[in-house]
């Protein structure tokens, strides 16, 4: 990816935070989507800042279950790493419409520039 960009050229990362995540934990959620009924029990991994999901789905006769593991980082985790590999002149946002970031955001959307 690195190569891909030009100097001077912005990266947009459009991503949930740990911030974000952790605000909005739900321990146990029921989810009904069309037929389907998703049943969600969650976990958050404080040492390695991951949210395990087990999921049950449902449709009739039907069941499936499935397991979801997904690592978070701050914005100042994610900020760093960009930092680290020569990014920087960050811009961050709520959504991709351009609202600020900040406490009550639903997602991060960061845009950072390749420093030449």
């Amino acid at each position: 990816m690195w190569r891909a960009i030009k100097p001077g050229a912005r990266f947009l990362i459009d991503t949930y935070v740990t911030e974000i995540v952790l605000r909005d934990f739900k321990k146990r959620e029921r989810v009904q989507d069309g037929e389907w009924i998703r049943l969600e029990e969650r976990s958050w991994d404080y040492e390695k800042s991951r949210m395990n999901v087990d999921w049950t789905l449902e449709k009739g006769d039907v069941r499936e279950e499935k397991h979801l593991s997904v690592r978070t980082y701050t914005y100042r985790e994610l900020s760093e790493l960009l930092k680290e590999t020569g990014f920087g002149n960050f811009e961050a946002y709520g959504t991709v419409t351009g609202e600020p970031f900040g406490p009550d955001a639903q997602r991060l959307a960061l845009v950072a520039r390749k420093i030449a």
